[in-house]
């Protein structure tokens, strides 16, 4: 799965590199929207709430259910800020996360998450954009937990991802 996400990373920033001068089309500072976010075989939706001229500030939440098995709930917020303000824009950022297990037998999990990232961003427009980004993220886990591999631990990973934002 991550050779697809790279593949469609390289493609979207060789597609829109020449462009990255023409007038900025961000959107301005105190707009608000929702974007999905594509992870692996994982989808999560933020909302981006555009708190500076060059920051972000967007809380997310993701759902798995499997039936007869369990609910996942994942909650966090991130912050980035855009290194500059073009149709092609770079950005840093970081995100703490909170995941939550509720199995259909048994006791509630709780895990933590953080993580940095840096990325880019192409505004289409006001509107509409597309972002690929990277992470160096840190996983704490519940002693009980099964998630991350590691009962009790940290774990450290690399990751990808796609976001699609939409602008009110």
């Amino acid at each position: 799965m991550i050779r697809p996400i790279i593949m469609i990373s390289v493609v979207f920033f060789t597609l829109f590199s020449a462009s990255t001068k023409e007038i900025c089309a961000q959107p301005d500072k105190g707009t608000v929207g929702i974007a999905a976010m594509v992870q692996h075989a994982q989808l999560d939706f933020r909302i981006p709430m555009w708190v500076g001229d060059k920051v972000v500030w967007a809380p997310s939440f993701g759902i798995i259910s499997a039936s007869d098995l369990a609910t996942d709930l994942s909650l966090g917020f991130s912050l980035h800020t855009y290194l500059k303000k073009e149709k092609l824009s770079p950005f840093i950022g970081g995100r703490l996360a909170m995941f939550i297990l509720f199995p259909d037998v048994g006791l509630s999990r709780i895990d933590f998450g953080a993580g940095v990232y840096f990325g880019a961003e192409y505004f289409f427009d006001k509107n509409f954009s597309v972002a690929s980004e990277l992470q160096l993220n840190a996983a704490f886990s519940d002693k009980l937990s099964p998630r991350f591999g590691l009962q009790g631990g940290t774990t450290i990973n690399t990751a990808t991802s796609i976001v699609f934002s939409f602008y009110f």
